[in-house]
């Protein structure tokens, strides 16, 4: 790369400027890429509150009683690049509400659950075997035709049938399984279908904590 002059006077090969860190004084033609501590804190802020494209919730949901002290928090779930989670946000009562209505009446397969007659309980109608049976497996058998010798590795094959397997409900809606908040991770929807099928018609599930967070 050319050498420039950077802010503080030094002649380098950028990115690398003997005088800051890396990157802080690297100017590309027009284009100044230095940023703040403040800018990327208003930018985090602005993603945190637009609940469009690649945000999503992550639900607490266990079957007995959560006590509120016990409720996923921000500080429960790791974040960063190994994880599922770039970073997780509180939200407002009202707003989690309607979170438990959305699983309830959109996210989760219809009529296999209800809105409980208790406070932030849900009640599983049953249909799992149904559901097995018409949804997910003839998914997984037709994905698994399409695969062949020559495509397994070509295109976007191989993660769409990792995504068919590890997200069985094709949502963005990650399940916090735990009546306690010490666990440090959240799972798709497979691992939620998993963990219900053991349970009967009619027991009743209980949501903790809501949270908003960024993929």
């Amino acid at each position: 790369m050319e050498n420039q002059a950077c802010g503080h006077g030094c002649t380098v090969d950028l990115p690398y400027c003997p005088v800051a860190p890396p990157l802080k004084c690297l100017k590309i033609g027009n284009t100044d890429l230095r940023r703040t501590k403040g800018s990327k804190e208003r930018e985090r802020k602005k993603q945190t509150t637009n609940k469009g494209l690649m945000h999503s919730r992550i639900i607490q949901i266990a079957d007995s009683p959560i006590d509120k002290e016990n409720f996923l928090d921000e500080d429960s779930i790791e974040t960063g690049p190994n994880s599922l989670v770039d970073y997780t946000a509180e939200i407002s009562e009202k707003e989690r509400q309607l979170a438990i209505e959305n699983l309830v009446n959109h996210w989760l397969p219809k009529g296999m659950f209800s809105l409980g007659t208790e406070p932030d309980t849900i009640v599983y109608n049953g249909g799992m075997d149904d559901w097995l049976g018409k949804e997910w497996l003839p998914k997984i058998r037709q994905a698994a035709q399409n695969l062949s010798t020559y495509n397994v590795f070509k295109s976007l094959n191989l993660y769409r049938m990792e995504r068919l397997l590890d997200n069985a409900l094709d949502i963005g809606t990650l399940f916090y399984i735990s009546s306690d908040n010490y666990q440090s991770y959240a799972e798709r929807s497979t691992a939620f279908m998993e963990y219900i099928n053991e349970y009967p018609e009619g027991h009743v599930f209980y949501i903790g904590g809501v949270l908003d967070y960024h993929w």
